[in-house]
């Protein structure tokens, strides 16, 4: 009951703060490419999700931790297929279920996380493997061993930005809606900035692609 009262007054105060009445807190968030906010991740409709991934047409990458929501979703395998076939381009980045850092977060979170990472790196490797060799070209799941301060849906030109906190589990992390802001200079909009990190995060020595080789010791 306090945690729905806490973010009803949260909502609340956000949206009195960003009220059109206050035009120069309301510009700047709008210069931010904030598009909406949410007090829970959880807030974001769950049907809405797998509709979001069914609309890709270039690209779709997650970043987060083990991504059990979207895989027991019944209709997330069905939409990833279908956006493959059509040549959308699919990242997915678990953090890395052996290192000390998921250990931590499964203490923190108090959940199996490490189970949950292990079970999904499995069944989405095993639906890899199930494609033809040109769609599976289209899907790349890494392991990243960085601290998971936050998780990032990106499809196209938005993003859902999920900031982990240590005292609770990721379904109810803080979000932001933000896409990209016309005009305005790289880095200077949250879409940019978590763009950027993405890509710092694909590209560190301890970020690895799962594949043959390295399968059998991950899950």
């Amino acid at each position: 009951i306090l945690v729905s009262i806490g973010a009803s007054l949260v909502a609340a105060a956000v949206v009195t703060f960003l009220s059109p009445l206050n035009q120069e807190v309301y510009q700047r968030f709008l210069g931010l490419g904030i598009k909406n906010i949410y007090p829970s991740r959880d807030d974001f409709p769950a049907r809405d999700w797998v509709r979001w991934l069914r609309r890709a047409k270039h690209h779709c990458t997650l970043l987060g931790v083990a991504h059990q929501g979207w895989r027991r979703d019944p209709e997330f395998f069905d939409a990833l297929r279908d956006r493959l076939q059509h040549e959308v381009q699919v990242k997915i980045f678990f953090l890395d279920p052996t290192s000390v850092l998921s250990e931590i977060r499964e203490q923190e979170e108090k959940r199996q996380t490490r189970k949950e990472t292990r079970t999904s790196i499995k069944l989405l490797w095993k639906f890899r493997q199930q494609l033809p060799q040109k769609v599976q070209n289209r899907l790349t799941l890494y392991v990243y061993n960085s601290t998971p301060s936050s998780g990032t849906t990106w499809i196209d030109e938005s993003m859902l930005i999920a900031h982990y906190l240590a005292g609770f589990e990721n379904l109810t992390s803080p979000a932001l809606l933000v896409k990209p802001v016309e005009g305005e200079e790289s880095m200077s909009d949250l879409y940019s900035i978590y763009a950027q990190n993405v890509r710092n995060v694909e590209k560190k020595e301890s970020t690895h692609k799962i594949d043959e080789a390295n399968i059998g010791t991950i899950h």
